[in-house]
């Protein structure tokens, strides 16, 4: 039985993790920020800012921390109120860690956010909701250090995530 080249192996997982994705992103929108960081791999693989040999493995990293994200939404299916964790505040979680914040602070932010989701469920219609909602998220991403200049695009970022998970 023939290997396949690494070429095919970086497109089938392309094509799978643009797959998944396409299909679960709605219902988890961690999921996008995942398939953001494959659509980048796959523009300098294109481009051959990057060999096959590093895209196959920047991308099966990404499918470790896929399973890893998938074990951990796993285990927060209820918080101490007996409540589903809620994918929003998951999704939150999840791009923070991305981006470098520590589990115990991104946590920290997700059950602020998740409180906050409930507080304002049509934030995404009513602007009242979203100026609150957002102020909220400034004042938590500002308690656990994050730098004052990037607290309003790190809000944009994960606000617009979870706008593109809800289209």
């Amino acid at each position: 039985m023939r290997k396949k080249p690494e070429t095919v192996k970086v497109f089938n997982l392309l094509k799978e993790l643009h797959h998944l994705v396409d299909e679960q992103g709605s219902t988890a929108p961690h999921l996008l920020s995942i398939g953001e960081r494959a659509e980048e791999i796959r523009r300098r693989f294109e481009e051959r800012q990057i060999e096959s040999e590093q895209a196959l493995r920047e991308l099966e990293e990404l499918v470790r921390q896929l399973q890893e994200a998938e074990e951990e939404r796993r285990s927060k299916m209820g918080d101490l109120s007996g409540r589903p964790y809620a994918p929003q505040a998951f999704a939150v979680e999840w791009w923070l860690r991305t981006h470098r914040i520590d589990p115990r602070q991104a946590l920290r932010v997700a059950q602020a956010m998740e409180t906050a989701f409930a507080e304002f469920p049509h934030w995404m219609s009513d602007r009242r909701q979203e100026s609150d909602l957002r102020a909220l998220l400034y004042r938590a991403l500002l308690d656990i250090g994050v730098r004052e200049v990037d607290v309003v695009p790190w809000a944009n970022a994960i606000l617009n995530l979870l706008r593109r998970a809800a289209e």
